[in-house]
């Protein structure tokens, strides 16, 4: 890894955009070019748990971060593994963060149909939906795609750490499967670059 990297890695030279209470960030280990987090800056466990007053302020920045991914790299999945008040972070990170990835548009298919033996997937009619009727659940997966406003997402408290991240990272032939590894380096630097760009 090369030594500037964890300068360049902290929160706040990473910093790409934010509003009053989120912000969004390339991840650290990115799967693949385009792979950015939005986070609340106050401290919840999973984004079911963010105040509600902020739930619309939320999908205003998601709608016009995603416009932007998708004006950039096309077609893209979103995705949380939440985690109840009690809980342990899913992946290891105890702070809510909704992953956006681009995606080829048929790899989405194939992740439904690799993750539901293990975790049947219930619909939601869109984001704020769940996230209004999602603050009762405890841990949770939970993905969408540009194709669909449609949630999919299933409630268990034994969901795998990582899960959902290692079982795309499979299906779009990664080699970024587990972020503590701090792979992509080069994605990491390319994706700042690509969201620095105006349009």
């Amino acid at each position: 890894m090369p030594n500037n990297f964890i300068n360049n890695s902290t929160f706040k030279n990473r910093t790409i955009e934010e509003t009053e209470n989120f912000v969004l960030i390339p991840s650290v280990s990115p799967i693949t070019i385009g792979h950015i987090m939005i986070l609340p800056k106050y401290h919840v466990k999973s984004m079911a748990q963010i105040n509600p007053k902020d739930i619309k302020e939320l999908i205003s920045f998601f709608t016009d971060v995603t416009n932007k991914l998708k004006s950039k790299l096309g077609n893209y999945i979103f995705f949380e593994h939440g985690v109840g008040k009690s809980k342990q972070g899913g992946c290891g990170v105890d702070h809510a963060h909704l992953h956006l990835l681009p995606i080829q548009e048929n790899y989405f298919n194939s992740i439904i149909e690799k993750i539901t033996p293990d975790f049947p997937l219930t619909k939601e009619m869109d984001l704020s939906n769940f996230i209004i009727n999602a603050s009762h659940l405890d841990s949770y997966l939970m993905i969408g795609n540009s194709s669909s406003s449609e949630i999919l997402f299933s409630q268990n408290n034994n969901i795998p750490s990582q899960y959902l991240r290692k079982n795309i990272a499979t299906i779009t032939k990664s080699n970024s499967s587990d972020w503590k590894q701090l792979f992509g380096w080069g994605e990491f630097k390319n994706t700042l670059e690509l969201f620095s760009k105006k349009q």
